[in-house]
């Protein structure tokens, strides 16, 4: 499942109920919307980088990402990492995932299985 960070989604919400309700709901997906793509992750060529794979159902994306556009910025493991929609057209949606990528520099997933989710911590 992948998560669009959509800071204007939670403004306002007072209730755990409300937020728990908003995350659960599918949105509308769009060029120039950030999400959270989950990947795995290993050490990089340096301290500040990691080697990451996204693995999708219509292909998958590697390269080498700088920790600050990792959510957990761990070393080895399970993570998320901030991508960037630059075209949906139909089921699909085409994203850019900031760093050096192995081959394409897009990754390919299916607009249904994008979910809402917290904004972007700063």
């Amino acid at each position: 499942m992948y998560h669009v960070v959509n800071p204007h989604l939670v403004i306002g919400l007072q209730h755990h109920e409300s937020i728990r309700h908003l995350k659960e709901t599918t949105v509308e997906l769009s060029a120039g919307a950030s999400m959270w793509l989950p990947c795995e992750v290993w050490r990089g060529p340096f301290s500040d980088e990691r080697t990451v794979l996204v693995i999708g159902d219509d292909g998958e994306w590697g390269g080498f990402v700088n920790t600050r556009w990792l959510k957990r910025k761990i070393p080895e493991g399970k993570d998320e990492v901030l991508a960037r929609v630059v075209d949906v057209d139909g089921p699909i949606f085409l994203a850019r995932i900031p760093g050096d990528a192995l081959q394409s520099s897009l990754f390919q997933g299916r607009v249904d299985r994008v979910r809402p989710c917290d904004p972007v911590q700063a």
